[in-house]
């Protein structure tokens, strides 16, 4: 019998508005409460460094997400991003897919 096909979303949060300033608790709070609603979990890797652009370095919280790879689920997820992008006042949320296989 074959497996279901699984994916992994990733949300980079970014920890500071595109003007600096800290972003509040709450906002994440909501957003872990919304996947959590959704997916009923989550993996949470905080503080990480990464590069968003050759110049400018940004530490962001890494959100993992595991769930069926569907065409509706890749449709919540971009209708999400718009959710993400407003609540955290960004120019860019990144998500990222990746497809996974079970060993």
């Amino acid at each position: 019998m074959a497996r279901p096909l699984l994916a992994d979303y990733e949300i980079h949060l970014p920890l500071r508005y595109n003007n600096g300033r800290k972003i509040s608790q709450a906002k994440f709070d909501t957003t872990f409460r919304e996947i959590i609603g959704r997916y009923g979990g989550y993996t949470l890797k905080k503080n990480v460094h990464g590069q968003v652009t050759y110049s400018r370095k940004e530490t962001m919280h890494l959100m993992s997400v595991h769930t069926y790879d569907s065409p509706a689920n890749d449709r919540w997820f971009r209708r999400y991003k718009v959710v993400l992008k407003q609540r955290f006042k960004q120019r860019e949320i990144y998500i990222t897919k990746k497809r996974l296989t079970l060993l």
